[in-house]
């Protein structure tokens, strides 16, 4: 049948993002044009300018509060909350990874106590433009069969529950050590 509203999937980096894109992915709502294959996400600002997301998903972490959401007649958003001292530890470790910085533990802090300062705007914002399904990381690892129904009701009706449940891969919810998760490796 095909919906025809945006799907956004939104949070703060290392919230879960890329799972939740997966799971809708699997289940039958694919990705806005555009996305990378592995993260969901947009190349660059105008790739996320020029959208067209209708019918599709798409990840929108912090960019889109600057440059605002691709253009679609309805939204429907998700929003993922993750335990904020394992989501710093996370991004401090994608950091690491990829730049060569290390974040000590005193910015970690910050990165935590700023996603909590920072959500009720954000959440706010989503709200404004459309409904608001609010998950969180670790609920999605423990119950995505639980998750994937919400995901169906809230969200994408079309969606194939155990396709999307089929994409999570079961983990503990605690940020690894390193990123053999996120490379596949």
């Amino acid at each position: 049948m095909g919906s025809h509203h945006a799907v956004g999937v939104c949070g703060f980096g290392r919230c879960g993002s890329t799972m939740v894109m997966s799971m809708l992915a699997a289940g039958g709502c694919s990705p806005v044009a555009g996305s990378t294959e592995r993260s969901y996400e947009l190349r660059d600002e105008i790739a996320m300018v020029t959208a067209e997301p209708a019918g599709h998903a798409v990840k929108l972490l912090d960019h889109f509060y600057r440059i605002g959401f691709p253009a679609a007649p309805e939204w429907r958003f998700v929003w993922l909350d993750r335990d904020a001292a394992q989501q710093a530890r996370s991004h401090a470790k994608l950091a690491a990874a990829a730049f060569g910085f290390e974040m000590d533990a005193g910015l970690q802090a910050l990165y935590a106590a700023s996603y909590a300062t920072d959500r009720p705007g954000r959440l706010a914002k989503l709200r404004a433009a459309g409904p608001v399904l609010v998950l969180d990381f670790e609920r999605v690892l423990a119950q995505p069969r639980k998750t994937a129904k919400l995901l169906r009701r809230e969200v994408w009706p079309d969606l194939d529950v155990d396709a999307a449940v089929a994409a999570v891969h079961q983990r503990s919810p605690e940020c690894l050590p390193d990123m053999s998760f996120e490379l596949g490796s």
